[in-house]
């Protein structure tokens, strides 16, 4: 095996120094913690906003789908969250599932920021349930 150059190294070194300064570029500071940035982009995969005068209507994620997708962004090792079970109401039944008071109240400041729409819906049984859209604030920073 032939042994690198040293202009294949100085070459290298140029690729790798534009890299990081694109990175740099990329990152905006957005005043959300890590967290709340991928919280904020994850809602923004699964909802959108619908545009008045269209037909087009917007998305809505519902809290316990919301619930889940957070646990399962903990496990990924996406989100940086901890979690215990808790009884939550699903339907006409009661479930145990592992949510995270932290990635909830990160999802309460993002609504208190009107980064996050909410709506509050009535289920079949006469429940309440909240629903999370990204708001056009929010998806300008997503």
């Amino acid at each position: 095996m032939k042994p690198p150059q040293e202009e294949d190294l100085d070459d290298d070194a140029e690729i790798s120094e534009d890299s990081e300064v694109s990175e740099s570029d990329e990152d905006e500071d957005t005043g959300l913690t890590e967290n709340q940035n991928r919280l904020l982009y994850l809602i923004s995969l699964y909802t959108r906003t619908g545009n008045p005068g269209t037909e087009e209507e917007g998305q809505w994620l519902r809290k316990p789908a919301l619930i889940v997708l957070i646990y399962e962004g903990i496990v990924a090792g996406v989100l940086d969250f901890d979690y215990a079970p808790s009884s939550q109401s699903v339907g006409n039944r009661r479930v145990w599932l592992n949510v995270s008071q932290e990635g909830k109240s990160d999802v309460e400041f993002l609504r208190e920021e009107e980064l996050l729409n909410g709506l509050q819906m009535s289920s079949k049984s006469f429940q309440p349930i909240t629903c999370y859209q990204i708001s056009e604030k929010g998806d300008r920073k997503s």
